[in-house]
């Protein structure tokens, strides 16, 4: 695992260890209730790391040293009355726990990084430029488009971490509930083919067939909107979009091409600067809202700008640099 792959890792496991944090604490109560247990149950059955991160946070709670500066803690509260040191304790315990991981983490989570790879959690990447096809171990077969990072964790249900850039997903029903997440937007299918793009702050997804139900992940009213073949929604931090229908193929770019209809310049010059390796600008901003519709090749960025520029009398110019500037 590169660098890279690793600090991704490493954020996906902060999650997963504030995750864990939380139903440590509740299951902690003794006047747990049923349908606590019930959810927490659930949780830990979703996915071996679960467990494997909740017995860590035990681990700590009972580590001798741990203890130790517990008891560091209890004795300045001394000059407490009993019932307020009580609360100062239990208070203090939290707050010790919380430090004591920050000091842990490393050490605990590289055992959860090794596990995380060694239990069928697979990660897949392309470069700027490079196309992918895999197959899951569920028979589901993907695409990557270039500049994506993906990785897979696969058990009672089958999930999926979109953490850059574009895939297109033909997934095999089997009976367990499919998800996608990826930047706010989050994806549930059981058996469909559609595409799923991370971009900056929201996810965008498009279906070719089938339905799938898209809900956003920083939104805490529960809505959900269902998306059937050819509709077309983002969903942002605030907000999931409206349903629209593509006027475009979905994922033309598995094909090698970039079929745009009515699309501005700008946005036409941001498409084909994903799949180069320097950089592909607009020589002047007062070109940024011609509108565009044509065709374009994804594996011969440099002849697609010439006739990107060609369509529309601009100059197409590569500096020593391999910088494109059109117009």
């Amino acid at each position: 695992m590169n660098e890279m792959d690793r600090d991704q890792t490493v954020i996906e496991l902060d999650m997963l260890s504030d995750q864990a944090a939380i139903w440590f604490q509740r299951m902690s109560d003794k006047s747990v209730g049923a349908e606590t247990q019930t959810a927490f149950d659930e949780w830990i059955r979703a996915d071996d790391t679960h467990k494997l991160a909740y017995e860590e946070y035990s681990a700590i709670w009972d580590h001798p040293e741990f203890e130790a500066i517990l008891q560091e803690f209890a004795d300045d509260g001394a000059q407490y009355p009993a019932n307020e040191n009580k609360s100062f304790l239990k208070t203090i315990k939290w707050g010790v726990l919380a430090a004591s991981l920050i000091i842990c983490v490393s050490v605990i989570f590289y055992g959860l990084d090794e596990e995380w790879s060694s239990k069928n959690h697979l990660e897949y990447q392309t470069a700027v430029g490079e196309f992918k096809n895999v197959t899951f171990p569920d028979g589901s077969l993907v695409v990557l488009n270039t500049d994506t990072k993906l990785h897979i964790s696969f058990g009672d249900q089958r999930k999926v971490y979109l953490t850059q850039g574009e895939a297109y997903f033909d997934i095999k029903k089997d009976g367990r509930d499919f998800i996608v997440e990826g930047g706010t937007g989050r994806i549930k299918v059981l058996g469909t083919a559609f595409n799923a793009r991370v971009n900056y702050n929201q996810m965008v997804v498009a279906v070719d067939r089938g339905k799938v139900s898209v809900s956003s992940l920083s939104m805490t009213n529960n809505d959900e909107k269902t998306l059937l073949a050819l509709d077309r929604l983002a969903v942002t931090d605030e907000k999931l979009g409206t349903v629209l229908k593509s006027r475009e193929k979905v994922a033309d770019w598995r094909e090698g091409w970039l079929d745009v209809n009515d699309r501005s310049l700008a946005e036409v010059v941001e498409e084909l600067d994903r799949y180069y390796a320097g950089e592909i600008r607009l020589g002047k901003s007062d070109m940024w809202q011609l509108r565009v519709t044509g065709r374009f090749n994804l594996k011969n960025i440099k002849k697609a700008t010439r006739l990107l520029g060609g369509s529309m009398n601009l100059k197409v110019t590569v500096t020593k640099n391999n910088e494109i500037i059109i117009g």
